[in-house]
């Protein structure tokens, strides 16, 4: 698996070492699990092939967070056509 860079939130350490696992995979979207190799914190990212048009900010992850904490259904989050 590619290697990716930034530090670990959690140590400080380079996230060059680390273990990276792919869970998911559709169209150009990854799915993974990474590891920390200093402190062995783990956390999943998402991967695209091409960068984003428009980066997501750090507020609309803040907001789509809560908004599936608290759905209790799909049809909460995705409207009544995913009613079960």
């Amino acid at each position: 698996m590619d290697a990716i860079s930034g530090i670990c939130s959690q140590c400080g350490a380079s996230l060059e070492r680390a273990i990276v696992r792919e869970v998911r995979h559709y169209e150009e979207t990854r799915l993974m699990q990474v590891t920390c190799a200093a402190c062995e914190q783990s956390f999943f990212a998402v991967a695209t092939e091409a960068p984003r048009a428009n980066p997501i900010s750090f507020d609309e992850v803040i907001v789509a967070a809560r908004a599936l904490d608290h759905a209790h259904s799909l049809s909460q989050l995705f409207g009544p056509q995913f009613a079960s």
